[in-house]
């Protein structure tokens, strides 16, 4: 009776076909079988994959540095637009509140019977009111209305320009008279970059207009 040796390849029997062994049944092997999931996904030290995984991980590309530059670009210019926007409507709204101070001292001069001063100071303006008395007239200032109390100017506005009956003044004032008719002026009020008009009839009627 034969006996099998270990080790020994075993020979086919007679009347048995050998069995084809599928190179499948040993995916650690190479050949025309599928390679092993683990071959695929590992790639070799030294690989092209290898080398590019390391080059990326050591700073950014040009292409990024560029995205990045633009967005802070962007960026910029957008806090710049804001703060020139903020600088014209700040202006603008002190103008405006100015344009109806003045207009507002003009039709109190008529009803008080009393002229009104207005005067510029180095840091705003103030209204006065003409007092009259046993010494004489004297200019006080007038406070019994909020549209004509003093006002200070914001920081960086000024006044760039005055003109009254047509001719420039360096000390910018203007007289509201009793009998409703003054001198047409026109006045210039400048903050940053933005400067705006104040343009005011003898009827006392005043109009803002941007420069």
């Amino acid at each position: 009776m034969p006996t099998s040796v270990p080790g020994a390849p075993e020979r086919s029997r007679p009347g048995h076909a050998a069995r084809a062994v599928s190179p499948d049944r040993f995916p650690c092997r190479t050949g025309r079988g599928a390679e092993p999931s683990w071959a695929a996904a590992a790639p070799l030290r030294g690989s092209a994959g290898a080398r590019g995984t390391l080059k990326r991980g050591g700073g950014f590309t040009l292409a990024e540095l560029l995205v990045v530059m633009l967005v802070l670009g962007i960026a910029a210019a957008l806090v710049s637009v804001r703060l020139v926007a903020s600088d014209r409507d700040r202006g603008l709204r002190l103008a405006q509140e100015l344009a109806v101070s003045l207009e507002h001292a003009a039709l109190a001069a008529e009803w008080r019977g009393r002229n009104i001063l207005w005067r510029h100071q180095e840091a705003g303006w103030t209204f006065l009111i003409e007092e009259r008395g046993e010494g004489g007239a004297s200019w006080q200032p007038l406070r019994d209305e909020s549209s004509l109390a003093p006002r200070s100017l914001p920081e960086g506005m000024r006044i760039v320009g005055f003109e009254r009956a047509g001719l420039a003044l360096v000390e910018p004032r203007l007289l509201f008279a009793t009998h409703g008719i003054n001198d047409p002026f026109s006045l210039h009020l400048g903050l940053g970059e933005q400067v705006w008009r104040l343009s005011g009839d003898a009827l006392g009627r005043v109009k803002v207009e941007p420069q």
